[in-house]
């Protein structure tokens, strides 16, 4: 029996979006067995995409951050940032301009969930836990992507 349309695969990605500056602009795919993409878009040494391994383990931790850090109730709110709408779930307690945003995304077979921070979005209950997390991606980022960002 042939499926009506492929399963997707399992992947966590790591995105960093434009600023008004020369922030670093990049995507980063991470998969369960700790191989990954790199594709630089903007403000990086290397524009493209790049594949490497990361060490062995990284996926699983990065699996086991997510989980410990409720994401699952965090992406219900999605969209850290600044909003206009009366009828929006969240809003910034402060909001600065001239911050780039960041996603992690998490694909899990047909699960697919995403958690977005405006950088310049602070002064919120949930600020400190997607701060670190967001940290902790990007360490891995940084430390695998040496010569790339």
């Amino acid at each position: 029996m042939v499926a009506d349309s492929p399963t997707k695969a399992q992947v966590i990605s790591f995105s960093r979006g434009t600023c008004y500056g020369t922030c670093p602009v990049y995507d980063f795919y991470i998969f369960p067995d700790d191989n990954f993409v790199f594709i630089g878009h903007a403000h990086v040494i290397k524009m493209g995409a790049y594949r490497g391994t990361l060490e062995k383990g990284t996926y699983k931790s990065l699996i086991n951050l997510v989980d410990n850090n409720n994401f699952l109730k965090l992406s219900r709110i999605g969209y850290f940032g600044k909003s206009h709408s009366k009828e929006a779930t969240f809003k910034c307690g402060s909001y600065k301009t001239d911050h780039s945003t960041v996603s992690i995304g998490i694909q899990l077979q047909e699960a697919e969930l995403e958690v977005t921070h405006n950088l310049g979005c602070s002064d919120f209950p949930e600020e400190q836990v997607i701060v670190n997390m967001f940290a902790k991606f990007e360490q891995v980022v940084v430390l695998n992507g040496k010569g790339l960002i």
